[in-house]
């Protein structure tokens, strides 16, 4: 049965703020315990680890939910997708584990974690959540994921208590992964059946898989290598610094990005059903969706972080305010690609153009850590992932926009509002910051400041997507009041 998008929406939402909330709680501790060497050590090892991951998941991801998606309610159809892409992955992962044996063996100074960071890799080989999300059924992915990393966060607090704790946080991960992708297995039964199937479908699947492998492999690329390319030319301080600041930046883009992540299979399912007309009216009010959000978003990131890190990271982490306010960009840069790449290219097939944009950007990115790294540190890993993302939607703009018939002026009318918005209030917070002092409650309020003056520009410029939420709050107070009178 399929689910509605607003429903899937918001069960989606509710994990990504759960995402975006509990380093809010988290982060000032383990900064603190584990100081920026700790955070550098282990966020060094889990982008090698995940290169493991990728090369175990193939791609397959994507690909099983996209298939899954146009199976619709065939049962026989979508039990087979499911076996198939889950023992490709179950083969892929047993072949990965032998390079991972002589890594954790040569790595002498962090093969602890490297060995706890073990469970990652087994974690995915079972994580079946691309079944459900292919179904479109985010109620069940989102639970159990919020359980799971409320329980996680507990254990950092009881187990982790000095530097010494490095591989014990690690391990704590780690597990919380593994633990969420095994729950999903009690709901199995009623998704799919037993189903044997041949070598001759597995092989169908393969091609397909790999095909998608690649721009996933670049996108690990531009996301994880630049971590590994700092900690070659400078220090595990300068990766912890980078990590950090990315960590808040990419954090706070997951409203607008879990988007993507819902509109996938809605959008394989429209095209299945020839309905173009409501294809195109869907990736438009996503992309002024994420303008609408990423503007206001991008812009407060940069004003308020001179306020939120020395409280929020401690002493010692000063320079991530400058890094922070360089990444803000990044907020309308990677939702918008969510939605060219990830909700439109793919459903349309068009992988090759999705493929050369992520490499594209991929070999952007290395190219430009190479040059800018040995000289500005972790500057220089700012400075190509942003070029390297500013190439990826490029491309993906140009295939999209001429597959829907879509014209930048047209992107540009529906969004100059929220554009003036933002321009507001980032004016406004320039003005009052000196007033603020480097507080908790100080940047909160400083930050509701914001919210409450961009909201009233739209209220009075009557963006179209304020007016949608006021009839629905409109709908929601009629519909109570006449539960009442009956």
């Amino acid at each position: 049965m399929r689910h509605s998008l607003k429903s899937n929406y918001i069960y989606n939402l509710l994990y990504q703020m759960l995402l975006m909330l509990l380093p809010f709680v988290t982060t000032p501790y383990v900064s603190r315990v584990l100081s920026p060497g700790g955070i550098g050590a282990v966020n060094y090892t889990s982008s090698v680890v995940s290169i493991a991951v990728l090369a175990a998941a193939l791609g397959s991801g994507l690909y099983a939910q996209k298939e899954i998606a146009f199976a619709a309610e065939n049962l026989e159809k979508r039990s087979r997708v499911f076996w198939c892409v889950f023992w490709i992955r179950v083969t892929a992962s047993v072949m990965v584990f032998i390079p991972y044996a002589f890594l954790i063996y040569f790595s002498v100074d962090y093969r602890g974690l490297y060995i706890v960071q073990l469970i990652t890799i087994l974690a995915n080989m079972i994580d079946i959540v691309w079944l459900f999300q292919g179904m479109e059924d985010f109620k069940k992915t989102s639970l159990r994921s919020i359980i799971v990393k409320l329980s996680s966060v507990a254990a950092v607090f009881l187990f982790v208590k000095n530097q010494d704790d490095l591989i014990i946080y690690a391990f704590i991960n780690s597990l919380s992964i593994f633990v969420n992708a095994l729950i999903m297995w009690a709901y199995l039964p009623g998704a799919i059946q037993w189903t044997k199937v041949s070598r001759r479908e597995l092989r169908h699947h393969i091609k397909p898989i790999l095909v998608l492998f690649v721009p996933m492999a670049a996108i690990y690329v531009y996301t994880y290598v630049d971590k590994i390319i700092l900690r070659m030319l400078s220090t595990e301080e300068q990766v912890g610094f980078y990590s950090q600041a990315e960590r808040i930046v990419k954090l706070s883009m997951t409203v607008i990005t879990s988007l993507a992540n819902v509109m996938l299979p809605r959008i394989a399912n429209l095209i299945r059903e020839k309905q173009w007309e409501k294809v195109t009216l869907d990736i438009r009010n996503a992309i002024h969706f994420v303008f609408f959000l990423g503007f206001p978003m991008a812009a407060g990131m940069a004003v308020i972080a001179p306020l939120f890190v020395p409280w929020f990271f401690g002493a010692g982490y000063e320079q991530c305010i400058s890094l922070i306010q360089y990444l803000s960009v990044l907020i309308i840069i990677i939702s918008l690609s969510s939605v060219t790449g990830q909700a439109a290219l793919l459903p349309l097939n068009k992988q090759g153009t999705y493929t050369f944009s992520i490499i594209a950007g991929a070999l952007t990115n290395v190219v430009l850590n190479v040059i800018f790294i040995p000289k500005y540190e972790a500057v220089g890993a700012v400075m190509g992932t942003v070029a390297a993302e500013c190439v990826v939607e490029i491309i993906q703009w140009c295939t999209v926009s001429k597959s829907m018939k879509l014209s930048a002026s047209e992107i540009v009318r529906d969004n100059i509002k929220p554009f003036a918005g933002a321009g507001v209030m980032t004016t406004v917070l320039i003005l009052i910051r000196p007033f603020f002092p480097e507080t908790m409650i100080s940047t909160v309020t400083f930050g509701v400041i914001g919210v409450i003056v961009f909201f009233l520009c739209m209220c009075i410029l009557r963006d179209n997507f304020v007016q949608v939420v006021r009839r629905q709050i409109v709908n929601l107070l009629t519909s109570g009041r006449e539960r009442v009178g009956k």
